[in-house]
């Protein structure tokens, strides 16, 4: 069974928000839709992607957003091209079914 991230308890998504940071990574503006979106610690996708899928979830989308005016951690900003720690990477992780616990 598929369950959308704000359909479940407090107490699993602040383990979802603490998984994320162990990773190197965060939540990153909350829930969207049935998933949520998180900005992903510099060399920290496939751990992330993997402490996710321990929760039910699987990125479906990667994307890169330029700071602007944001001021993340060191640890979340990303290179583009010759900008060096100029942009998020973003990840949305949708719902797939859930992991046994």
């Amino acid at each position: 069974m598929k369950t959308p991230y704000t359909a479940r308890t407090w107490p699993e998504r602040k383990s979802i928000m603490d998984a994320l940071e162990g990773c190197g990574s965060m939540m990153h503006y909350g829930h969207q839709g049935d998933g949520f979106t998180a900005a992903i610690g510099r060399g920290k996708y496939s751990e992330t992607a993997a402490a996710m899928s321990g929760f039910g979830f699987e990125c479906s989308r990667l994307y890169t957003f330029p700071l602007g005016t944001d001021k993340p951690p060191a640890h979340l900003r990303h290179d583009a091209r010759e900008m060096p720690a100029c942009n998020w990477l973003l990840a949305y992780f949708q719902p797939t079914e859930e992991a046994a616990a």
